[in-house]
């Protein structure tokens, strides 16, 4: 669907700059093509669907204007869910859910809007059960290393940003692998070269330190199939001028690196990025409610 782009217009700061400050490994062209600049916006709400999977009800709780709530309607009321089991036998279900947005801006001055992740259930380990030890415990990070640093040059020059890290953990809760799926810089445009530097800067921080870290035993979505590691996203907020860009109901111009899956990943569908979280805080990478198909392009 397309929206004019007088509605997308909500942004105060939209900086295009150089990083020549920041010092970095040489960028490869073919990950530089796969960069791109988007608008995007989180949409939260609750749904319910039936022994069949289709969605019977819906309520959007996120304040947003009535062209995007139609979007969001379209999309939802179109889910088809497997059939939810408990003791074999298929139950109705109610859940929240949060969609992330995407505009493109399009050659006639107005923006493709597509849904591009969507999420059911609660997203946090330490909120599954409130009767676990787990939901009692304010964080599932046990250790925590010095926290990653702010490059100067980004800070200095007014840019925030997100990086979405991926855990491979072991039984013991310490960290076999990370990888970084995903990074986005907050309100800014530039040479695509300099930009790549840019999240690569905030990556290597970030990288580091989800290296060092260790978790509850038994955090994260459990691989299967013989594997005993599990998985976790941690994102990683920067907040420029000590300002919270959230994208929650409001749209946000991200200059946006490519995402990346590992292969230890690959078994996990409809996994978040830098634009799907608030930051903070382990994520879990698999719902118990399951679409039968990818979330449908308003």
């Amino acid at each position: 669907m397309k929206i004019p782009s007088a509605v997308l217009a909500a942004l105060l700061f939209v900086a295009t700059l150089g990083f020549a400050e920041i010092g970095s490994a040489a960028v490869d062209d073919a990950q530089v093509g796969e960069a791109e600049s988007v608008m995007t916006m989180r949409v939260q709400g609750e749904i319910g669907f039936d022994t069949s999977g289709k969605v019977v009800r819906h309520q959007i709780t996120t304040p947003i204007d009535a062209p995007i709530r139609a979007i969001v309607e379209t999309v939802v009321k179109k889910w088809r869910f497997h059939p939810y089991l408990k003791d074999g036998v298929a139950v109705n279900v109610k859940t929240p859910f949060e969609l992330t947005l995407v505009g493109r801006a399009q050659a006639d001055g107005n923006y493709a809007i597509t849904a591009e992740t969507a999420r059911f259930g609660v997203s946090r380990y330490d909120c599954k059960d409130e009767n676990s030890d787990s939901c009692k415990q304010a964080n599932p990070i046990v250790h925590t290393p010095r926290k990653p640093a702010y490059p100067p040059a980004l800070a200095r020059a007014g840019v925030g940003g997100q990086v979405m890290v991926y855990l491979y953990i072991n039984p013991d809760g310490t960290i076999a692998d990370a990888k970084v799926a995903q990074t986005a810089l907050f309100g800014v445009k530039g040479n695509p070269q300099e930009l790549e530097k840019a999240r690569r800067s905030l990556e290597v921080e970030c990288l580091a330190y989800a290296k060092r870290i260790q978790v509850t035993p038994g955090s994260g979505d459990l691989v299967g199939g013989g594997d005993t590691h599990r998985v976790a996203g941690l994102p990683f907020r920067f907040n420029a001028n000590g300002a919270f860009n959230d994208n929650l109901g409001e749209w946000r111009l991200e200059a946006r690196g490519r995402k990346r899956v590992a292969d230890w990943m690959k078994d996990f569908e409809n996994v978040p990025g830098a634009s799907d979280a608030a930051g903070g805080g382990l994520l879990s990478m698999r719902s118990e409610y399951r679409l039968m198909t990818p979330p449908p392009q308003g």
